[in-house]
């Protein structure tokens, strides 16, 4: 890295000034790209919610979650925050076969989805919301349309949910 490039720059600039305020810089800019980590408020946040929505799951919707777990995967579907695949309908010759690679392709878990259109066999999986898998902004996003979907649902919001956690406190 050399003084020329912005990097080169940014670094000679950084170790200029404050540690704590280059920190405080190095934060922010972390924050600003989604780079940073989520709280884990936020993330405590959101399977509470979730928690609290399988508990009040009206009986008449036409999914039933057997969990919460059940519940964030088919949440994740639902807002978008999942994989797609794709394959021929005309391969398989029974529904049992379909479902096998729906399976497969969903690493054994029951957590898919997986319909025909058209000619082909859809297959959706939900994908991770760990730190690991996405970026804290990503998280944000997947997390706000969850609300939304939980609030169409229950009637649920982050605040119902401190309201009831204050309550039992």
């Amino acid at each position: 890295m050399t003084t020329e490039s912005p990097y080169g720059r940014v670094f000679i600039f950084l170790k200029s000034i404050p540690r704590p305020a280059a920190v405080e810089i190095i934060k922010r800019l972390y924050g600003a790209f989604g780079l940073g980590r989520r709280s884990s408020e936020e993330h405590g946040l959101l399977f509470g919610v979730i928690g609290l929505a399988f508990d009040n799951w009206p009986e008449q919707h036409g999914f039933k979650p057997d969990d919460a777990e059940h519940l964030r995967a088919w949440l994740a579907i639902e807002c978008g925050h999942c994989e797609r695949f794709e394959a021929d309908a005309s391969a398989f010759t029974s529904p049992k076969e379909a479902i096998a690679l729906a399976r497969f392709f969903c690493g054994g878990r029951r957590d898919f989805r997986a319909f025909r259109s058209g000619e082909k066999l859809i297959m959706l999986r939900p994908r991770s919301i760990s730190e690991r898998e996405i970026t804290v902004t990503e998280f944000r996003g997947v997390s706000a349309r969850m609300y939304d979907l939980i609030e169409a649902t229950t009637g649920i919001t982050p605040e119902v949910y401190k309201a009831e956690k204050d309550k039992a406190a």
